[in-house]
């Protein structure tokens, strides 16, 4: 499921700190 990913996204943003995240990508 889609909504599931996004959930999970969030998650991983919220621990890496965000912009940190979109760097790592």
């Amino acid at each position: 499921r889609v909504e599931q990913r996004s959930q999970w996204i969030r998650q991983q943003m919220r621990n890496l700190g965000g912009a940190g995240y979109l760097e790592h990508l």
